[in-house]
């Protein structure tokens, strides 16, 4: 009796899918210098590219990408001519978080 390629083969389980490990999402630099923007104190951008690994023309252009994005950012100028320093307004914050759920 002949047989086929078929019947001789056994039959093959369907292919599981491997399980992944579960881990911490890591931090976006975006997510970071909006935190940093919301302390109470106002930071300069050359702190912010130091703990962000950034230059402080990158700073100041993501600090205009927040804006665009609806943030208020205010600039506070130094009286000494200083570098300017940055920080988030609370309550323009809060109002652009509760314009987008809506």
């Amino acid at each position: 009796m002949t047989t086929t390629n078929a019947q001789q083969e056994p039959a093959r389980k369907p292919n599981k899918p491997t399980a992944r490990r579960k881990t911490a999402a890591k931090p976006t630099r975006k997510s970071l210098l909006i935190k940093a923007l919301s302390k109470a104190k106002p930071v300069t951008a050359a702190r912010l590219a130091t703990s962000l690994s950034l230059q402080p023309h990158s700073v100041r252009a993501a600090i205009s990408g927040l804006r665009k994005e609806g943030l208020v950012v205010e600039t506070i100028k130094s009286q000494s001519g200083g570098p300017a320093s940055y920080r988030i307004v609370p309550q323009a914050a809060e109002s652009a978080k509760q314009g987008n759920d809506a």
